[in-house]
C-alpha cells in the first residue's frame, strides 16, 4: 500500500476488496487474502488498525497515530478528519465483507533499520510492516513463517545484511477453509465453476 497516505492505503485496500467481491461474490461467503508490504502497523489508533480490530483505542492512541500518519503533531481540525477516516475505513470493510471485518494473521516485525524519527540516531528499530491480511468467516490461520522475533541477528544489524538480501522479510501462512452454511450467490458460483475448468483442463493438459 502507499508509503505516504493513511488515506490512500485506506482507499486502496477499500478497492481491492471491492474488486474481489464484484468478482467473486459471495459477501458473507467471500473468501479472501490480501498480502504484502502495507507501509502501516495497523496499531490501534490508526485508521488502518479500525479495519482489523474493533478497539479504538483513547485520545492519546489517536493523537500517536494521526502524528506518525501526517509526520507533525496535528492540529484539532486535522485530528477530526483522522477520527473520520478512522469511522469510513471500518464502515466500508464490515460493508463488503458483510461480516464483520478483516482478520489479521499475527506476524511481527519485518522491517528494521536505524529509527528514522530521531534524527542522527544509529538505534536500529523493528517495524511490522508486512502483512497477511484475510476474511475471518471463511478462513482461519493455522500455521504462519516466523518473522524478526526469530531472528536476533538481524534485530542487531538490521536489513538488509549478510544472510538476507532484502530491508523486509517475507511473510506466509497456511488457512483453513470454512465452507459457507448458505447457498452462494450467483457471481460466487460463477466463480468456483471457472476455477473447476480451469484446474481440469491444467489436468488434461498434463496427462497430455
Amino acid at each position: 500500500l502507499d508509503a505516504g497516505s493513511e488515506d490512500k492505503r485506506v482507499q486502496l485496500l477499500g478497492a481491492t476488496l471491492a474488486a474481489a467481491r464484484a468478482r467473486m461474490g459471495g459477501g458473507r461467503n467471500l473468501r479472501v487474502i490480501v498480502a504484502g508490504d502495507m507501509n502501516a502497523e495497523f496499531k490501534v489508533g490508526s485508521a488502518l488498525g479500525a479495519v482489523v480490530s474493533p478497539e479504538d483505542g483513547d485520545a492519546a492512541d489517536a493523537i500517536r497515530e494521526c502524528t506518525v500518519a501526517l509526520r507533525h503533531s496535528p492540529d484539532a481540525s486535522e485530528l477530526e478528519a483522522w477520527a473520520e477516516l478512522r469511522r469510513i475505513a471500518r464502515f466500508d470493510i464490515q460493508k463488503t465483507l458483510r461480516s464483520g471485518l478483516l482478520g489479521r494473521v499475527p506476524t511481527g516485525a519485518t522491517r528494521c533499520g536505524y529509527d528514522h524519527e530521531v534524527a542522527g540516531s544509529t538505534a536500529m528499530r523493528a517495524w511490522s510492516l508486512d502483512h497477511l491480511l484475510y476474511s475471518p468467516a471463511t478462513l482461519a490461520p493455522v500455521a504462519r513463517w516466523a518473522t524478526l522475533e526469530a531472528d536476533a541477528a538481524s534485530l542487531a544489524s538490521g536489513l538488509p545484511n549478510a544472510s538476507w538480501p532484502s530491508d523486509h522479510l517475507p511473510v506466509a501462512a497456511a488457512f483453513s477453509v470454512a465452507y459457507p452454511s448458505g447457498p452462494l450467490s450467483e457471481a460466487a458460483t460463477a466463480g468456483l465453476r471457472r476455477l473447476a475448468q480451469a484446474e481440469a483442463d491444467a489436468n488434461a493438459a498434463y496427462a497430455a
